[in-house]
């Protein structure tokens, strides 16, 4: 059967692959060109896929050979380049591993602290009943979410919608005042969280600012809500 050799060759569907190959032999030279009888090299057995390998880590030398027909270069390694190539493919293995397992680890701590603090949350509030409605709009049909939230004895009513081309929001379903009987947008105003509507102008104008429980519900709903997940419509 001639000497077995081990490998390295690129070309495979698994990409860069380490398997064993040996050179024909007497029989076979018979059916060889003359450039493959020097050049032609046989698989032996399965290829061991190298996934974590690329075209760069292949040998900086002319290849000793390629396999019959097939698209492909092959270099025959001695003993210290099999090792470094398994320890390579092994080492960068392992590290892809360890950025899954870092990234799982953080997700699952994320997810605790989101947990806590809706908890904490939660345990202000004495009620909290969602009705959801299918609506349609200038972006078609869309799904809108009534939330009835109490709060020390006190039952807040808000509208969480992800308005077309402009985003999530979260409006009061109540009177902001003696003159203001609905709407309103919450906003930043001298770093306090005030309501917000528009004028006769359509300009926005402050209201007055969130009381601790308008902000403790609000909070819950942009953190909590139906549509926390959701992206802005648009076509």
């Amino acid at each position: 059967m001639g000497t077995i050799y081990y490998a390295i060759a690129d070309g495979f569907d698994e990409g860069i692959v380490l398997i064993r190959a040996r050179r024909c032999n007497e029989n076979e030279q018979y059916d060889l060109s003359e450039f493959y009888r020097e050049y032609a090299l046989f698989p032996e057995g399965h290829p061991t896929p190298m996934q974590f390998l690329n075209s760069e880590d292949l040998p900086d030398r002319p290849e000793d050979g390629t396999f019959l027909d097939l698209n492909n270069h092959v270099w025959i390694l001695d003993e210290n380049e099999l090792q470094r190539y398994i320890n390579l493919n092994t080492s960068r293995s392992d590290a892809v591993d360890e950025a899954k397992k870092q990234e799982k680890l953080a997700a699952a701590q994320k997810k605790a602290r989101h947990d806590k603090q809706m908890l904490s949350l939660l345990s202000n509030i004495e009620g909290w009943h969602v009705r959801s409605e299918q609506v349609i709009d200038e972006g078609g049909h869309t799904t809108i979410y009534h939330h009835k939230i109490t709060i020390h004895g006190q039952t807040l009513n808000f509208l969480e919608q992800n308005v077309y081309n402009f985003g999530r929001v979260v409006n009061p379903e109540y009177a902001l005042s003696e003159t203001i009987h609905g709407g309103g947008l919450q906003m930043d105003y001298r770093g306090k969280a005030f309501w917000y509507t528009l004028d006769d102008h359509n300009k926005w104008k402050p209201v007055r600012a969130l009381t601790e429980d308008e902000k403790l519900a609000t909070t819950l709903i942009e953190n909590y809500g139906k549509g926390v997940h959701d992206k802005i419509r648009q076509r």
